[in-house]
C-alpha cells in the first residue's frame, strides 16, 4: 500500500515536470515569435525609412 502511495506520488511529480517543462518550452516558442515578429517590423520600417530617403534625394536632384 504505502509502496502504490509511493508510486503515485513519483508519478505525479514527473507529470508536474514534464508540464513544467512543456510550458517553459512554449513560452520560450512564443518569446521567439514575438521577437522574429519584432525583428520583422522594424526591418519593414528601416526599409520604408530607406525608400523615403532615396525618394527624397532623388526628388532634390531632379529639382
Amino acid at each position: 500500500c504505502i509502496m502504490l502511495l509511493c508510486y503515485y506520488l513519483i508519478v505525479i511529480l514527473l507529470l508536474c515536470f514534464l508540464y513544467v517543462i512543456v510550458m517553459l518550452l512554449l513560452l520560450c516558442y512564443y518569446l521567439i515569435v514575438i521577437l522574429l515578429c519584432f525583428l520583422y517590423v522594424i526591418v519593414m520600417l528601416m526599409f520604408l525609412v530607406y525608400n523615403a530617403i532615396v525618394l527624397l534625394f532623388n526628388g532634390n536632384i531632379f529639382i
